[in-house]
């Protein structure tokens, strides 16, 4: 039987694979939530964290739930397209053919995501679907954009 050598390589692959199963049962477990409780976190995340934050440059009155709600949707796909990016590149796999094996897993966690919330009595939107799709798309437009960056320096120390 070999060993597993932990290698940086290694324990970054395993830290990103636990912190992706842990924002998918975070995603998932909000989906799960009664329309009741689901309001009062976003009531209270509203109240005590987006309007402090964002009231002075939006408006208070400008600040609403339903924003709430979207940017958490966004934000969660956010932290889910930079751990599978992030995790492509520390397994050196910054490819098409895995790029759009990331992308698909994106794109259905999101449409699981509304079909969970047909079951708890809150509807589903297909907008939320794709608002969800381009939080994970712009994490990694910025992973990918990183990598190049990293690239046209290391070209540019090299030559």
């Amino acid at each position: 039987m070999q060993h597993c050598k932990w290698t940086k390589q290694n324990i970054w692959t395993a830290i990103l694979i636990v912190l992706i199963v842990i924002t998918l049962c975070v995603i998932w477990g909000h989906s799960l939530e009664g329309p009741q409780d689901s309001s009062k976190k976003s009531q209270a995340l509203l109240e005590n964290l987006v309007k402090p934050l964002l009231g002075p440059l939006f408006g208070a009155e400008n600040i609403t739930e339903y924003f709430v709600r979207k940017l958490g949707h966004f934000a969660e796909f956010f932290a889910l397209g930079l751990e599978c990016f992030l995790l492509l590149w520390v397994r050196r796999k910054i490819e098409l053919h895995w790029m759009a094996h990331c992308f698909c897993f994106g794109f259905l966690v999101g449409a699981m995501d509304e079909t969970l919330q047909l079951f708890t009595g809150r509807g589903s939107s297909l907008a939320d679907v794709w608002l969800d799709f381009a939080g994970f798309a712009v994490a990694a437009g910025l992973v990918l954009l990183g990598t190049w960056v990293k690239k046209v320096k290391f070209y540019r120390e090299v030559h």
